[in-house]
Formats: C-alpha cells, sequence, structure tokens
C-alpha cells in the first residue's frame, strides 16, 4: 500500500522538500493515512488530498479539511 499527498487543484503529488510532480512514482511516500495527514497539518499545507493506493483496486482519496 502506498499513501500520497496530492494538491486538490492541481493534481500534482508532495515529493518532499523539493516540491511537487504530477508523477506519483517520485511522490513521497508516507507510511500512514494518519502519518500523511499530521504531517500535512504540521506543515499547514492546504487543499491536499490523502491518496491511499494498492493495487487490488481504484485509488482511495480522501479529502483533508483545513483546520480552522
Amino acid at each position: 500500500m502506498k499513501v500520497f499527498l496530492r494538491n486538490r487543484e492541481t493534481g500534482q503529488f508532495y515529493t518532499g522538500p523539493s516540491g511537487w510532480s504530477e508523477n506519483s512514482s517520485v511522490a513521497n511516500n508516507f507510511d500512514t493515512v494518519e502519518s500523511a495527514t499530521t504531517f500535512a497539518k504540521l506543515e499547514r499545507l492546504a487543499g491536499l488530498e490523502v491518496v491511499v493506493r494498492d493495487n487490488s483496486g481504484p485509488d482511495l482519496i480522501l479529502p483533508l479539511r483545513q483546520a480552522p
């Protein structure tokens, strides 16, 4: 299973401090959905969704709400 952060507007995946890419193969792979959401909150990244990918079916897309 792979867990990515993706910008909802651009469709680009978070690759790390270097930025974003349209290619998920270079995206930062988080260990869990929780670690991805915690990272996004700590870094104050907005407009994101978590993409959970495994080879058994379509991607699971989880939108992240912005903290007040």
